[in-house]
């Protein structure tokens, strides 16, 4: 069967063509492509594009589908218009060929929910973006060594790389595409997110729901990083408390011995309890730049005393950062066997700013004990940005030590160029007006990166 793939732009037009015909105009041309049908249409040379003419319309237009030079296994729709005058004047070969987005059979009201939002999870990574998860997974690398001398494990006996870029490059989707991958060609994979991030997207990929209803389901691990060492490790003798109960317990406490609610200060929140855990109860802190950004709130936080907070938990169950601490010593005092298929493991983590540092280092721990002592081969890839971290933790890129990292160059699909040259004026007034003591503005990301050039002009209300 061939496959249809439509063009971000092709979509657009298509989306402001629905009320010259009905919902399966569209998906009854795509159908007959897909399964090599042309009756009753012509397909026709346009310089280097191919023109695919659907038959009158029942308004009496002529629809004018544009794709680029397809192949006997594909077709990419690179423009859709209704013929007039000035059809044949366009630069049709001048119009982006990413990113597109896989039809994948769907019509009637489900056309309808494609045309508007469902295209999104059906993206086609790019050429470029295939070649640069290849090269951060890579399934040749699997060979036993020992670490010492292999150019490629020059920190780490392991495959690792890191990846940072900017938000809406499409990180999360290409890792998704290569978790499914890797398990569709039988590999052990770990893919592990944000909660809200798995239930509000991730799961919506085509890529997953089709790998999760196959087979290939068995061998893919979708959750938390806490949900993983649950499901992975049963053997483990405690548990970590859910944030809802690590914040409850700091509310109480704080208002059973300081009175917060009535002391005039800020009402505690969940980035309290991290704060708390990584600058108070931590004595081996350090002052980095979570530190000096949030140092006023601490020192209120630094009155709640520690000998409250630990009173708190049990050896069964334990806040984030203890817990922590004692998965990793239970796995240096407790080995644990590498998991199944014993071929290979892939780990992938996504918005892995948001992590610990000692929950690294937990990772690191297993793919060194199963690379080394149990010649189980292992990649490690994480993904993020670090101006995008949400949770003020102690990660930093640079202590994590891994083989390599990679800053992508990937276009940026979430904004226009005109979105964000206003933006990055926005921040340079800030940057050159802050205090010395201000908190640190994170580098704005390259306008040139952005897929829409120059995207619709930016109208503010005054």
């Amino acid at each position: 069967m061939v496959s249809i793939h439509i063009t971000r732009h092709a979509i657009q037009q298509l989306r402001k063509l629905r009320s010259a015909m009905n919902n399966r105009v569209i998906p009854d041309i795509f159908e007959q492509l897909s399964l090599g049908m042309n009756a009753g249409n012509h397909i026709l040379r346009h310089s280097q594009c191919t023109e695919y003419r659907k038959r009158r319309l029942e308004g009496g237009g002529y629809l004018r589908l544009f794709f680029d030079d397809h192949s006997p296994s594909h077709y990419k729709v690179i423009a859709a218009v209704l013929r007039d005058d000035d059809t044949y004047k366009r630069e049709f070969d001048d119009l982006p060929r990413d990113p597109c987005y896989g039809w994948n059979g769907e019509t009637g009201w489900e056309w309808d929910w494609y045309i508007n939002e469902g295209y999104l999870y059906s993206a086609q990574p790019s050429d470029q973006q295939i070649r640069d998860t290849n090269e951060a997974v890579k399934t040749d690398n699997y060979h036993r060594n020992d670490g010492n001398n292999h150019p490629d494990y020059h920190r780490v006996p392991y495959h690792s790389t890191i990846d940072q870029s900017a938000p809406g490059t499409g990180k999360t989707l290409n890792a998704a595409e290569k978790a499914c991958e890797l398990a569709y060609v039988g590999q052990n994979v770990v893919f592990l997110l944000p909660e809200a991030l798995i239930d509000q997207q991730v799961t919506k990929y085509r890529c997953i729901r089709q790998s999760l209803q196959e087979p290939a389901g068995e061998n893919l691990f979708i959750g938390t990083f806490h949900q993983w060492l649950a499901k992975a490790f049963p053997q483990l003798p405690f548990q970590v408390a859910s944030p809802a109960k690590e914040l409850q317990v700091l509310q109480e406490i704080a208002q059973q011995h300081r009175h917060w609610q009535t002391s005039g200060r800020d009402p505690i929140t969940y980035r309290d309890v991290l704060l708390y855990q990584l600058y108070v109860i931590n004595k081996n802190c350090r002052e980095d730049d979570v530190f000096w950004d949030n140092k006023p709130r601490i020192e209120e936080l630094r009155d709640i005393r520690p000998q409250w907070w630990q009173g708190a938990w049990t050896q069964e169950e334990l806040c984030r950062r203890d817990y922590t601490l004692q998965v990793l010593q239970y796995f240096q005092q407790n080995p644990p066997a590498p998991p199944t298929p014993s071929w290979g493991t892939s780990i992938i983590i996504d918005e892995a700013q948001d992590y610990l540092v000692e929950e690294i280092e937990i990772i690191k721990h297993l793919c060194h004990h199963w690379q080394t002592e149990a010649k189980h081969p292992v990649n490690l890839w994480l993904l993020g940005d670090i101006n995008q971290r949400i949770a003020p933790v102690d990660f930093t890129w640079g202590g994590l030590q891994l083989n390599k990292t990679r800053e992508l160059q990937w276009d940026n699909y979430r904004t226009t160029e005109s979105i964000l040259t206003l933006a990055n004026r926005f921040q340079a007034r800030a940057d050159a007006s802050k205090p010395a003591d201000a908190k640190w503005l994170p580098k704005p990301t390259d306008p040139k990166f952005c897929f829409e050039k120059p995207g619709d002009a930016v109208k503010l209300l005054v």
